[in-house]
């Protein structure tokens, strides 16, 4: 009996010890959505999102991008303002953090400061950010040591600066009021400007390249100003434009000029002429940015359905807005994530569904993509090689055959079985037949089932009092989740009709559910346990709260992985409640696991971890909640532990305890009195069988009566 409890202990060991922090590796996301600003420099495409700063690497998977590096920041990034070796990012609370960039694959925060006012732009020169500040005109801040970002100097020659520049070692500025100013700064001050360009209207925009500088005027123009010898620069040209001009560039043909409201309008030379041509694009979300890639020119902009959209500029006769040379794709929103087939399957309502390798947790590489998916998706399940996926638009199931080796393909039949189609679910030999697909939508869940016979498409049309939001099937019986924080036990007829069994009230709706032997987990405003009688009536055993509100449950074995408010949470559920094993990670709506990887989203990004988790030998029984059961709280303890015994005190005998070290030596043991109902507890106080306290480290519990027992691991700590 001691072996067999050594190897038990060993097994529950490396399966169930707590997970520390360090154990959960954050990889980085990809696919975000919320693009809130871009910079380009050399192959690289910097853009800013809600939760930090993405980089698109541009010699990658050329026709759809994706984000290959990020990192975090605090506060709601906003504008991006990028130099050779840093970028800085402006938040909406008005910090701004300094970014190195000299890895591109690697980005590391150096600094964060708040500057004294609004600023306008930002430019760096050597070891100095200099700010544009409204109505205060130049902020110098000494940004050598990261850790104390400090205000340097100042220059109040500009009234109103609000574009900056850095060519060589000079610093340009753009004043409302005084045209175009030029610094050549030093390491004692900003100095006076060597060069004053006034200009005849308010100066907009500022972009300087190579010996040019493009400086954008009210209400519609820009001049163009010759920089080859800075003590005598001068105005060279002026040009009208159709569109207001906010970012102005060179081109193979002559300049491009873009607005983030119209699009973006070229001059090209055709013979001895200068032609103009403007092309509008929809969609816009932002402002747009310029960049040179592989000798080629093109202008991107955040586009509201597809992530981001650039055009070619060097021949105006083949620009086709309608059809973006890249693009980098938007779920616009994601609404579901899964492992099929070892691969991640992500698919959003923007017309798009991929899938990818997450082999290498740190490359996302897409695998394959539906050429033509749904014109709506909303969410998918599968079966075999077949994944079936919801329709928004036309309100159907389109099966997709994914062999795992390219691309899914769509396969007909295709068939509807709901007026507005919500996530679709597939339960295998349901009520007799091979399998059911079921949505739901509104105040209905609507399905068919499939047999040899053929598609019932008319199976199920059941409505409720309120909202569905989860629902799960267990043979004859139906649990629904309701808007109303009702769970609803019904059973179902063989005609398909259903008769309510018992209602209970839970603590917040109930997002998703997890049937496992006689217990219930429920995602709600924490994570609830229920127990389901032989009469199917429902009793809550149990509620994790740190977990703020629960919205996705996954099950492997004896674990349950939970996207949560909190972050993500992992749960031993061998011996039936919750036992927490890991709790970390940000804030998701949905999560899928394979393995040791976990994928999460918050609708706009996939976030990507892996976790150190022994994997458990099957072969080898773990109790459920319907046998004898044992558990301790707290866990981990100083310095007692008070043992709760459950289906071991009704038996009618006494209960054996015993306690046994990591290595299965006996530590101490204690016999409670005679059962007489299903719940016992008694309290070890941490000492052996001498009363001498024991050293910290792992224990393991075991309960016994009438040829029952269950085992406890408990982590005493000093």
């Amino acid at each position: 009996m001691k072996t067999l409890l050594y190897i038990l202990s060993f097994m529950l060991l490396v399966s169930s010890l707590p997970l520390m922090a360090d154990d959960l590796t954050y990889h980085g996301s990809f696919l975000w959505n919320d693009i809130r600003d871009i910079k380009a420099d050399g192959n690289y495409l910097y853009c800013a999102f809600s939760e930090g700063v993405g980089v698109i690497d541009l010699r990658r998977d050329y026709t759809k991008k994706k984000i290959f590096s990020s990192v975090a920041v605090s506060g709601l990034p906003m504008r991006l303002f990028v130099s050779e070796y840093r970028l800085a990012v402006e938040c909406e609370n008005g910090v701004v953090w300094v970014i190195d960039k000299t890895d591109p694959g690697n980005l590391m925060i150096l600094g964060k400061f708040t500057p004294q006012s609004d600023v306008w732009d930002i430019a760096f020169l050597g070891d100095y950010l200099y700010a544009a500040v409204e109505y205060e005109g130049i902020y110098r801040y000494d940004i050598s040591d990261p850790d104390d970002i400090r205000f340097d100097d100042s220059s109040m020659y500009g009234i109103r600066v609000i574009d900056l520049e850095v060519r060589d070692s000079s610093l340009l500025a753009l004043d409302n009021y005084n045209g175009l100013l030029v610094y050549q700064p030093n390491d004692n001050d900003l100095g006076n400007p060597i060069v004053q360009l006034l200009l005849p209207k308010p100066g907009v925009t500022l972009s300087v390249y190579n010996d040019t500088a493009y400086v954008g005027v009210q209400t519609l123009g820009f001049m163009v100003a010759a920089l080859n010898d800075l003590y005598d620069a001068e105005y060279v040209e002026t040009r009208s434009t159709i569109i207001h001009s906010r970012h102005i560039a060179p081109v193979q043909t002559g300049y491009a000029v873009a607005n983030s409201i119209a699009g973006f309008e070229i001059y090209f030379e055709e013979g001895e002429s200068l032609h103009s041509q403007l092309f509008p694009v929809l969609g816009i979300a932002g402002e747009a940015e310029f960049f040179e890639f592989e000798g080629l020119h093109y202008i991107v902009y955040p586009h509201r359905d597809k992530g981001l959209v650039a055009f070619m500029l060097d021949n105006p006769y083949e620009i086709n807005t309608q059809n973006p040379d890249i693009i980098l794709a938007n779920a616009g929103p994601i609404t579901q994530i899964a492992y099929i087939n070892s691969r991640l399957h992500t698919i959003g309502t923007g017309n798009w569904y991929e899938m990818y390798s997450l082999d290498n947790p740190s490359d996302p590489t897409r695998t394959g993509v539906v050429i033509n998916p749904p014109y709506s998706p909303a969410g998918l399940c599968s079966r075999g090689d077949t994944i079936f996926v919801a329709d928004f638009q036309t309100k159907q199931i389109f099966p997709v055959i994914d062999t795992g080796g390219g691309n899914p393909v769509l396969r007909p039949p295709f068939f509807s079985i709901a007026n507005v189609i919500a996530r679709p679910y597939v339960e295998t030999r349901f009520n007799g037949v091979d399998d059911l697909f079921y949505c739901f939508s509104g105040d209905y869940l609507l399905g068919t089932t499939r047999s040899p016979e053929g598609i019932n498409k008319t199976a199920i049309a059941w409505t409720f009092d309120d909202n569905p939001l989860s629902v799960l099937f267990d043979d004859t019986v139906l649990y629904v989740g309701l808007f109303n924080s009702a769970l609803c036990a019904f059973g179902i007829t063989e005609e398909y009709q259903l008769y309510e069994i018992n209602s209970v009230t839970v603590n917040g709706r109930v997002r998703s559910m997890i049937l496992r032997d006689t217990l219930l987990y429920l995602g709600a405003n924490g994570l609830i346990t229920a127990a389901i009688s032989e009469d199917y009536s429902l009793t809550e055993v149990a509620t994790e709260t740190e977990t703020g509100t629960v919205y996705d449950i996954v099950r492997i074995d004896d674990r349950l992985y939970c996207a949560t408010q909190n972050g993500v949470f992992v749960y031993d559920i061998a011996n039936g409640q919750p036992q927490r094993l890991f709790f970390g990670g940000e804030r998701s709506n949905m999560i899928a696991v394979d393995g040791n990887t976990i994928a999460t989203s918050d609708g706009s990004a996939i976030k990507v971890y892996t976790i150190d988790i022994t994997d458990v030998d099957d072969d080898i029984p773990m109790p459920i909640y319907d046998a004898p059961r044992i558990t301790g709280y707290p866990n981990p303890f100083n310095p007692a532990i008070t043992l709760v015994l459950e289906h071991l005190a009704g038996v009618g005998e006494p209960v054996s305890i015993e306690i046994y070290d990591i290595l299965g030596r006996r530590i101490t043991a204690m016999t409670t009195e005679r059962g007489t109902g299903n719940r016992q507890t008694v309290v070890w106080d941490g000492t052996d069988e001498q009363g001498v306290r024991v050293a910290s480290g792992i224990y393991f519990i075991r309960a016994s009566a009438n040829d029952r027992s269950a085992v406890l691991k408990a982590v005493l700590m000093k």
